[in-house]
């Protein structure tokens, strides 16, 4: 067995504690959590296709679109149709959120700064999360081939 049930429970608890660290973070910021990961996505894309930035956080367009009319709403980001192709929309971040940058990194580092993880123990966790990743993506993969296949 690669992942018992215990293992199960202890990932769900670990999300839900990550989230719930970062909340007070980001309610000073007027941010959800959902809101913080696509801004962070902005910053490494600068643009991006929303299906892209849909792909990316793995969240379905019908989560996706109300989270990024909040956005728009709170000024945070642009939603514009892409010149070459009008049946996609493009997101950006405004100026306001461009300003926050420095901030949100702050929380970043905050965050991780009461944790004390050496950097071996960074180094193996991130080993281990990313390989767990990989058996997650290569089984949703396999499923999807059998599913198609019936």
């Amino acid at each position: 067995m690669i992942i018992n049930s215990y293992n199960c429970f202890n990932l769900y608890k670990i999300s839900r504690g990550i989230i719930r660290l970062y909340t007070p973070f980001l309610d000073k910021l007027n941010l959800t959590y959902p809101q913080y990961l696509v801004l962070l996505v902005l910053y490494e894309k600068k643009e991006i296709p929303f299906n892209e930035l849909s792909s990316i956080l793995e969240l379905s367009t019908g989560t996706l679109s109300p989270l990024i009319k909040k956005m728009i709403d709170n000024n945070l980001i642009l939603k514009k149709k892409a010149q070459e192709d009008c049946r996609k929309s493009l997101i950006s971040l405004t100026t306001k959120a461009i300003e926050l940058e420095s901030t949100v990194a702050e929380i970043h580092e905050t965050f991780l700064s009461h944790f004390e993880i050496t950097e071996e123990e960074n180094i193996k966790i991130t080993e281990s999360i990313n390989l767990l990743l990989e058996k997650i993506n290569n089984f949703s993969k396999e499923e999807n081939i059998a599913k198609e296949t019936l």
